[in-house]
C-alpha cells in the first residue's frame, strides 16, 4: 500500500507536473497515509479474529513470523478454516494484488510519457523512479517466492519453509537501504572508494 502510495505520488509528479500542488496537498497526504495504514489494519484484525476461533490440531510452525495462513493450516479444517481462508485470499488480493497493479500501470504511464519527452526529462524521472522501482521488484519477488513456496507444500511446513521465511525477512530489509543510499551522492561515492580499495588489495 506504501509502495503504491509513492508509485502515485512520482506519477503525478512526472506526468502531471503542473497540477502537483493542487493534487497533492497535507489533507490528501494524510488521508492517504491513514488509508495505507488503517486497511491492512482492519482487514488483519478481521483474519485474526477469525484464526483465533480455529481448533488446533498441531502447535509447531517452521517460520520466524506468524502469519494467518500458518494458522489456519494448523487447524483441523472444516467450514471455519475454509471461512479463514476464503477471507484472506480477499484479504490478499485488495491489499497485495490492487496496490501491485496500481503501481504497474503508474510507471508503465511515466515509462510512456519519458519515451514523448526530451532525453534530459527522461534520464531525471527515471533516477527518480528506479529506487522505488528497485524496492518495489525486490518485494514483490520475496513474496512471490513464499506465496509459491507456501503453495507447492500444500499443508506442510518444512526446514525450506524456515529459511525461505527468514529470506523474506533479511533481503527486503537489507536490500531497501542499499538501494535508496546509493542515490545519495556521499553514499554513492563512499561504495565506489570502497569496492575500489578491494580491488586494489
Amino acid at each position: 500500500m506504501l509502495l503504491s502510495a509513492m508509485a502515485f505520488d512520482r506519477y503525478l509528479s512526472i506526468c502531471h507536473p503542473m497540477h502537483y500542488a493542487v493534487l497533492v496537498t497535507p489533507a490528501k497526504v494524510v488521508l492517504m497515509l491513514l488509508l495505507c495504514w488503517m486497511l491492512p489494519l482492519i482487514g488483519g484484525g478481521v483474519t485474526t479474529l477469525l484464526a483465533s476461533r480455529l481448533p488446533l490440531c498441531r502447535v509447531q510452525l517452521n517460520r520466524v513470523y506468524c502469519i494467518i495462513y500458518s494458522i489456519v493450516s494448523l487447524s483441523c479444517g472444516g467450514a471455519e478454516a475454509q471461512l479463514s481462508g476464503i477471507f484472506g485470499l480477499l484479504f490478499t488480493a485488495v491489499i497485495i494484488c490492487l496496490p501491485t497493479a496500481f503501481v504497474l500501470f503508474s510507471y508503465a504511464r511515466i515509462l510512456f510519457i519519458c519515451l514523448r519527452r526530451s532525453r534530459s526529462f527522461s534520464s531525471k524521472a527515471l533516477q527518480t523512479c528506479l529506487p522505488h522501482l528497485l524496492v518495489f521488484f525486490n518485494y514483490s519477488i520475496s513474496v512471490c517466492l513464499d506465496l509459491l513456496l507456501r503453495r507447492l507444500q500444500s499443508n506442510r511446513e518444512s526446514d525450506s519453509t524456515l529459511i525461505t521465511s527468514i529470506l523474506m525477512m533479511l533481503v527486503p530489509t537489507v536490500l531497501n537501504p542499499v538501494v535508496y543510499g546509493l542515490k545519495l551522492k556521499e553514499v554513492f561515492t563512499h561504495v565506489k572508494r570502497l569496492l575500489r580499495c578491494r580491488r586494489d588489495s
